[in-house]
């Protein structure tokens, strides 16, 4: 079984109800191609780092969704590609295992025993 994300960023000037109507849209369609558990993150309204079709806005939501249906993803891109309300999507496949920090959380960001001058040296 695999886990996909689909983040996923709707047109601001929907209303509520119709952001839920559209969700409720993309999570049909990935119940009816197989998947076995969907889980939808609601972001909420954000600002969009570039204009996309003159939009500044948009409102965020990452669906994390378990299938064995490799063809789901095609599916999902399909159906959000030709979605008026949809600005924009990206769809990743989430590997078994999640990379997790090594290394002493308290030095982190923390530069004082760092000597940036034998660094340095070595670049130029």
């Amino acid at each position: 079984m695999r886990t996909y994300e689909c983040v996923i960023v709707l047109d601001s000037s929907l209303n509520e109800t119709q952001v839920n109507e559209e969700v409720q849209k993309i999570v049909d369609l990935a119940k009816n191609n197989g998947a076995a558990s969907i889980k939808v993150n609601a972001w909420g309204k954000r600002e969009i780092a570039y204009l996309v079709d003159g939009e500044r806005f948009g409102t965020y939501f990452a669906l994390d969704i378990m299938s064995t249906n490799y063809a789901i993803v095609a599916e999902l891109q399909r159906v959000l590609s030709i979605s008026d309300s949809v600005i924009k999507y990206q769809t990743t496949a989430i590997q078994g295992r999640k990379r997790k920090f090594r290394g002493n959380p308290k030095r982190v960001g923390s530069f004082t025993d760092f000597d940036t001058d034998d660094r340095m040296d070595s670049y130029f």
